[in-house]
């Protein structure tokens, strides 16, 4: 503006004329003579100025320069934590450019590299008025539920915008469209807007008028290493959704990093590559990080000679190490760094002056010293932003890495890392030990870390991604840490210093929207307006959130705002700075990876298959109550073996053909568990008596002639039962019984729900009734299979028929009520809330969930076809429930099995008479009668 120019930004001349880089590599020899190098020297032309060790003022007022017009305005920082490096002084000099010259500027990059940033810092720049109130930037978040209409709504609101900063002297108003290719319509739309400064074929006028500029911004579409993309396939549970590529040519959107569509070759011209975050700039923020962490430390623990280069040291190592991962751990950024920050003072402040503190100090055994003060954060810190993300074969690597190479003895070795850490999260699972009191529940490692990972995440407000199998102890955190977390009310007086936590649940599905993800962070919010946010958080939970990722809309890109800025009580997405009553707490807990767009926002956490030796510790933590001599050390590592030989059995049929992992971690647990409850109800130890609740368990849980291509309880029987045992016959009629019939009034023995699966429900409803009148008393809920019949009203009816049902102590068959598992997920989970010595669950749509009070007697009976099951039920679904497979022939006495047999050699008579030679389809029974099948038959 001022006819001065930038000149020397990231590259410099030598003496010779050469045309160098930052790093002294030579770009272009001979870009002018020495002459005319000489000449521009004694001029006052400095060649080798190196930008980067300019102090930020000076920098400013190089910006200042180009950017405004006026050269008698001193130079103003509108953001002091963000910092002005060459890299992004280019960046902020080629947007501008580009926007001088109508050129589009569409940003490409990965998450987190500060994309948002760096365009908010520009536009206050272009303000240049401290401490002004005029909002020159509309940022957009667009997710897959963006409409052309929702485009054009912000463009008319932006255009007023742009009017009246106009009229107050600003000459630049921006419109932002963050991640703008999440949604089909709003990318295409876009695109015109871009490249013809058209919306929908009419003009823009407040682009030529009133100096408005629209921006978009981009994440890559591409795909997972193969590697990846074969390892998330190995963990099955429903990975397998549909073709790799689509009849249109297109990507499955699980195999890609970012859920994105492909840009628009228009668009691809124009891309303003952002590249990746640098590893040196990344430790210039990083610094910058801790030099504002260290000054509320020093007022706690004193100064400590070293502390900011030990810090920034042991950040960029452990940054290093989780990009060098070849996984989903492997997307860092500087949110990773800002996480560790509020973590450390977290534990800084509970260790000195709060319980927490108190109890190290008794654990420990001595006076805990300054240098504890700053071990036991760091530890902690650490932790939780990056060592429980690992695998364990990676964390013994990480721990190498950070311990080995520390400048400092903080740390120490790896062990005393562990041991720091384990101690730090025992201390969590001591306090909750009440809660778990008769209940079976082992404190195996994933229990135990998820817990302190559910606290932490929950007081800090760290949004917390959950992914594991069905069993690996997800859900039961969050009830347990639900019921703990109680604020001043809690009796455990370390959790009296902590916040108390509200739980507001969403059951994801394929078919979550955009909206529906709002408003259950809007309803969060609610709970936290004209509260004291320091001692109450609300705490949104997406349940089975991977399933939404299938989801048409990508209804879960609308999470990258909210987990950022929050959403205020009126349902507004904030754009600006953060407002922190609006901010609330998150954890997403899947079955497999999301993209990293969503999980760099938080903690991301993934369990792996239990080890044996972990399967085999909490195996004997659930049956720790039974005593030391019921089930010896030697069975129970046979019964582990046999569940590891079912599970690679499963996976390999996974890989081969796709066939889902029926049967996983829940019914080993129930497996456990069942002959728990056996051998307690009989008070009996003999070894036959021993043998005969294991054969009863295994029938209970691993039994299956249809569902699997081998019956997993043979493998259990042969292994675990002695050749001359002598096995009674068992109806499964009679273990069905037992499930139905099953009472648990004090919830020390809880037993999953039946799933029924046959051929004809009404003939097994039929039989049960014969069978000893067990549905006399039982509600038959019919739902409609036809998808037009599945209105709200509808759905309102059924949910309300099971939720008297479960207050009453009624027993519900559910028969093709498939749309209503999502509202009744918590009740199939049975994981209740206890008050004044009631069982309460969750039950509603979407976030309208009110509590409802379960009867012992109560018990839910879902049928399904084995077709409905393989193909329309998510695996998790099945694992949580258990299995029957009930043919109609098990009520025949010998004369009807008979009949049976002769109707049944008659109806292939019958088709072979009627197939001749040389037909060559060949007709079966089923099409010439009717419903034929082996239960109708």
């Amino acid at each position: 503006e001022d006819a001065q120019t930038f000149t020397f930004l990231g590259f410099t001349v030598n003496a010779q004329g050469d045309l160098l880089d930052c790093n002294g590599r030579i770009l272009e020899k001979k870009v002018m003579s020495p002459e005319l190098f000489q000449g521009l020297q004694l001029q006052g032309v400095n060649f080798s100025e190196n930008f980067d060790n300019l102090p930020k003022t000076e920098k400013l007022l190089r910006l200042y320069h180009v950017f405004r017009s006026c050269n008698d305005m001193e130079p103003w920082d509108p953001d002091p934590e963000f910092e002005l490096t060459t890299d992004n002084c280019q960046k902020l000099l080629a947007m501008h450019l580009r926007f001088r010259c109508k050129i589009p500027v569409a940003m490409f990059g990965e998450t987190g590299i500060g994309k948002t940033a760096l365009l908010s810092y520009y536009s206050k720049l272009l303000i240049g008025r401290p401490g002004s109130s005029v909002t020159n930037l509309k940022i957009v978040h667009i997710d897959g539920g963006v409409t052309a209409k929702d485009i054009k709504h912000q463009i008319e609101h932006a255009s007023c915008l742009a009017c009246k900063n106009w009229s107050q002297g600003i000459c630049s108003t921006i419109l932002f469209f963050d991640e703008c290719n999440t949604s089909h319509d709003a990318l295409w739309l876009a695109q015109e807007i871009m490249c013809d400064q058209t919306c929908d074929g009419d003009s823009i006028d407040a682009v030529n008028k009133y100096g408005m500029k629209i921006v978009i911004a981009c994440n890559p579409y591409r795909l997972h290493p193969p590697e990846l993309i074969a390892r998330l396939e190995k963990a099955g549970l429903g990975y397998h959704a549909g073709p790799k590529v689509s009849e249109q040519g297109m990507i499955r959107l699980r195999d890609l990093v970012y859920r994105v569509h492909p840009l628009p070759p228009s668009l691809q011209v124009h891309i303003f590559d952002f590249g990746s975050l640098s590893v040196s700039v990344e430790k210039k923020y990083s610094s910058l990080i801790i030099q504002h962490m260290l000054k509320d430390v020093t007022k706690t623990i004193g100064e400590y000679e070293g502390l900011e280069r030990f810090f920034t040291k042991l950040i960029c190592r452990a940054q290093d190490f989780m990009r060098s991962c070849k996984n989903e751990k492997s997307f860092v950024s500087l949110r990773d760094v800002k996480r560790f920050r509020d973590v450390f003072l977290f534990f800084a402040d509970h260790i000195r002056n709060k319980e927490l503190g108190r109890i190290l100090q008794a654990k420990e055994g001595k006076k805990i010293s300054d240098r504890d003060l700053l071990k036991f954060p760091v530890v902690c810190a650490l932790g939780v932003c990056y060592y429980l993300s690992l695998s364990p074969d990676n964390r013994e690597n990480f721990l190498h890495t950070i311990c080995d190479r520390a400048d400092d003895c903080v740390l120490g070795s790896p062990r005393n890392f562990n041991r720091l850490l384990t101690l730090v999260m025992s201390i969590f699972v001591k306090e909750l030990r009440p809660l778990l009191k008769g209940k079976n529940i082992a404190e195996n490692a994933a229990f135990s870390e998820n817990i302190f990972l559910f606290i932490i995440c929950s007081e800090l407000r760290i949004p917390l991604f959950l992914i594991g199998k069905p069993g690996t102890s997800k859900s039961l955190a969050k009830s347990i840490v639900g019921e703990a977390m109680q604020g001043r009310a809690s009796e455990s007086r370390l959790f009296q210093d902590f916040s108390q936590c509200i739980h507001v649940t969403y059951q994801c599905s394929p078919l979550s929207t955009p909206e529906g993800i709002k408003s259950v962070f809007r309803e969060a919010s609610q709970y936290q307006k004209d509260k004291d946010i320091s001692e109450y958080v609300a705490m949104v939970i997406l349940d089975e959130v991977g399933l939404a990722e299938d989801s048409n809309t990508m209804a879960l890109k609308s999470l990258h705002a909210l987990l950022e800025n929050g959403c205020s009580p009126d349902g507004n997405v904030e754009t600006g700075e953060v407002n922190s009553t609006n901010k609330v707490s998150f954890c997403g807990m899947s079955n497999w990876a999301l993209d990293p767009a969503k999980m760099n926002r938080g903690v991301l956490v993934s369990r792996e298959e239990p080890s044996r030796d972990d399967l085999i510790f909490t195996a004997s933590g659930i049956l720790h109550d039974l005593g030391e001599n019921i089930l010896d050390k030697q069975r129970l590592k046979l019964i582990v073996d046999c569940y590891l030989q079912l599970l690679e059995i499963q996976q390999n049929t996974n890989l081969k053909d796709g066939s889902p992992e029926i049967f996983g971690l829940r019914d080993f647990y129930s497996f456990l568990k069942t002959i728990a409850m056996k051998l307690q109800i009989g008070q009996q130890d003999s070894d036959r008596d021993v043998n005969t609740a294991i054969l009863y368990s295994i029938l209970r849980n691993f039994k299956s002639q249809n569902l699997s291509q081998t019956d997993p309880a043979d493998i259990f029987i042969n292994a675990l039962l002695p050749s001359d045992f002598v096995q009674n016959t068992v109806n499964p009629l009679d273990l069905l019984k037992d499930n139905i019939m099953h009472e648990d009034p004090d919830g020390t023995m809880p037993v999953r729900y039946p799933l029924v699966i046959t051929r004809e429900p009404h003939i097994v409803l039929t039989m049960l009734k014969q069978y000893q009148g067990l549905t006399d008393e039982m509600e038959i809920i019919y739902g409609a299979p036809f998808k037009d019949d599945h209105s709200y009203t509808s759905i309102c009816r059924c949910i309300d028929k099971v939720k008297l049902c479960l207050e009453s102590g009624k027993k519900v068959a559910l028969i093709n009520c498939g749309y209503i598992y999502e509202s009744i997920y918590d009740a199939m989970n049975q994981y209740y809330q206890t008050w004044g010595g009631g069982k309460y669950v969750n039950l509603g749509l979407g976030t309208h969930r009110p509590p409802c009070r379960v009867d012992s007697k109560s018990r839910l009976v879902i049928f399904a076809t084995l077709e409905e099951v393989k193909k329309e039920f998510p695996i998790p679904l099945i694992n949580r429930l258990e299995k029957h497979e009930i043919s109609s022939s098990l009520a025949l006495q010998d004369d009807g099995k008979k009949i049976a047999n002769d109707l049944m050699r008659f109806s292939q008579n019958f088709v072979c008479f009627q197939n001749p030679p040389q037909q060559q389809k060949k007709l079966k029974a089923s099409d010439c009668f009717v419903g034929f099948n082996e239960d109708t038959c």
